[in-house]
């Protein structure tokens, strides 16, 4: 005898399989409820008759479907241990073929789902292959024992889709803002070595991408910058500082033929000079304290000193910011297959070094990659619009006068980075970047945001790589600062709302007649709206509304008058003012609760009953 296997390949009848498929559920129950292995094969024997008697070459599946039923009958016990087994290799089985295709497809390099997949991930390269196959292997190991069956099939079905199901099993975050202002004061680590706090804008920019490079090596998501401006300042003025103390060490070595300590004149900068952009008034102090140096220089002098070492240094930050927007999309990560998905925050800095990073960013992101200008993917910018640091609506109406942009630019705004927001939209306009983002609208306000706080960016919402935004915390300060995010789910709203369409359609299941008496069943009635939309659907469809039978109704004057309207009946088993008199005569409420209960059913916009209560 031969029977067809799922492939459809035939084989000779082994009645040994059916015997050990047996034995196995027979092991899973108790002791005392197991078949003997006597009525084991016999139970075999007689599947085996049944497939002789069948008339044609039975399947594998009819005879797991014959051993079931006979197991069923002896001992359900078994026969369910047997079924759950059945299913499992049922679902291995699918598993495998469906892993298998998957596979081929990597292989030869297919257009298909899994391969196109991930923008950011190169399927064609050796390493983004070897990502792939693990990826889809986790993947069906998340959604079988992680994700749980019915969140499981519906991403599946594809009413929701879970992102990230490949990083599951690791419980890393998606994506994650750093404090990159710790990380500049403290250096940090690496698999190798330690990296010292940075000395300059180009290594504060350069750090940056490492940072970002690195940490795309440890989770799968997005890495974002908060407040870029704030961080990067701090590198400004470091080379500002550096480039003053190298051009006042030059001019002495020029009128005295000698070098004076660098390293001191810098701590005199540092000390008498707040800011790129000083002062007469600065430059003064400055000078009178470099004579503690033996250096001697006049005003004239040192101020054309000063704006040179500026000029250079906004030089070095131009080249520092077109430096970190090549890097970010030049180099790779994850096993040379990825680009590092990277967004920053900024435009609230108001300081000279601050505004300085942001105008030369926005200046190479209009530049853009390479010799022909291309419009650069990473990082995702986000400009940060805040009232009075970066808008009014004075100020608004003032450039909205102005001939063109570039004259509006030239134009003094009270918002001191107004200007920069001009510029921000101008880039926008020509490279895609960037988004804007308004900190005043109330859902991305922070209370604790003062204008004079140095550190007010920790107040400031900020977006991820994804531009999704973490601020609220219950467990800590509202901030996005080092903050981050799980996995997210999408709903897949265009089908639920169509399902849902289809559904309220079709309000009526099963078989009905025309005049047909239909009693409508409802749990509770207020107003009266969701019960009467059933009653007019079956009115609709020809049916006779007897009226409706409820649990409870709270009596409210527009559910009668709407009942009354529709010419419906309403049974209630009781009422609020039945409830209410048997809470009083209980001890559970009071008289005075009684009436507050009333006065809400007579009128539930009028809040008085809730004064009512406070003041009793």
């Amino acid at each position: 005898m031969k029977i067809i296997k799922r492939s459809g390949t035939e084989v000779v009848f082994d009645i040994d399989k059916i015997v050990n498929a047996i034995r196995a559920a027979n092991l899973e129950v108790e002791e005392s409820s197991r078949l003997t292995d006597r009525q084991v094969v016999y139970a075999a024997q007689n599947v085996a008759e049944a497939c002789e008697n069948a008339g044609h070459t039975v399947s594998v599946e009819e005879i797991q479907d014959m051993v079931e039923e006979r197991l069923m009958k002896r001992n359900p016990s078994i026969a369910k241990r047997y079924i759950i087994y059945r299913e499992w290799r049922n679902v291995e089985r699918d598993r495998r073929s469906s892993i298998k295709g998957v596979m081929d497809g990597i292989v030869t390099v297919e257009k298909n789902d899994i391969n196109l997949s991930n923008a950011n991930m190169s399927s064609h390269t050796p390493a983004g292959q070897m990502m792939t196959f693990a990826s889809e292997i986790t993947k069906d190991y998340a959604l079988k024992y992680l994700v749980g069956v019915r969140h499981g099939r519906a991403h599946r079905d594809g009413d929701i889709h879970i992102h990230d199901l490949d990083y599951y099993p690791t419980k890393t975050t998606t994506c994650i803002q750093y404090d990159l202002g710790d990380i500049y004061e403290r250096g940090f680590s690496t698999k190798n070595g330690s990296v010292r706090t940075p000395q300059s804008v180009q290594s504060y920019a350069t750090l940056a991408t490492i940072v970002f490079q690195t940490n795309q090596n440890e989770q799968h998501g997005g890495q974002a910058i908060p407040a870029f401006d704030f961080f990067m300042a701090k590198g400004v003025a470091k080379s500002f500082r550096k480039h003053l103390a190298s051009f006042i060490n030059f001019y002495v070595a020029m009128e005295n033929g000698t070098q004076a300590d660098e390293k001191a004149i810098r701590t005199l900068i540092k000390e008498h000079l707040p800011s790129i952009k000083s002062t007469e008034a600065e430059r003064e102090t400055l000078r009178i304290a470099l004579v503690a140096l033996q250096i001697i220089i006049d005003k004239e002098h040192l101020t054309r000193i000063a704006e040179k070492a500026y000029q250079q240094t906004k030089k070095d930050t131009h080249q520092a910011m077109e430096g970190f927007i090549h890097n970010l999309n030049t180099m790779h990560s994850r096993g040379g297959n990825q680009v590092v998905f990277s967004s920053i925050n900024y435009g609230t800095d108001t300081s000279a070094e601050g505004r300085l990073v942001i105008e030369e960013l926005l200046k190479a992101t209009i530049e853009g990659l390479g010799t022909r200008g291309e419009v650069p993917v990473f990082p995702i910018q986000i400009f940060k619009v805040k009232d009075g640091v970066s808008y009014s609506e004075k100020d608004f109406e003032k450039a909205m006068k102005a001939e063109n942009i570039e004259d509006a630019m030239r134009g003094t705004y009270e918002a001191p980075n107004f200007d920069l927001l001009l510029r921000a939209c101008q880039t926008t306009s020509k490279a895609l970047f960037p988004n804007f983002m308004f900190l005043d609208t109330p859902f991305n306000k922070n209370e604790k945001w003062k204008a004079d706080d140095p550190k007010r960016y920790i107040y400031e919402l900020a977006t991820m790589g994804c531009r999704t935004r973490v601020f609220e915390n219950v467990a800590g300060e509202k901030s996005s600062l080092g903050r981050g995010n799980l996995s997210f789910t999408t709903l897949n709203m265009p089908r639920l709302a169509i399902e849902a369409r289809i559904k309220a359609e079709n309000l009526i299941e099963g078989e009905y007649k025309e005049g047909q008496k239909v009693v409508v069943v409802e749990d509770l009635i207020s107003t009266g709206g969701s019960v009467l939309e059933v009653v007019n659907v079956l009115r609709e469809a020809g049916a006779e509304v007897l009226g409706i039978v409820s649990i409870f109704t709270y009596g409210m004057k527009k559910g009668v008058e709407r009942l009354a309207a529709e010419q419906v009946r309403n049974v209630s088993l009781t009422d609020l003012d039945t409830v209410a008199r048997m809470g009083a005569q209980e001890g559970y409420i009071t008289e005075a609760d009684v009436a507050r209960l009333l006065a809400f059913r007579e009128n539930p916009s009028d809040e008085s009953w809730i004064q009512a209560e406070s003041q009793a």
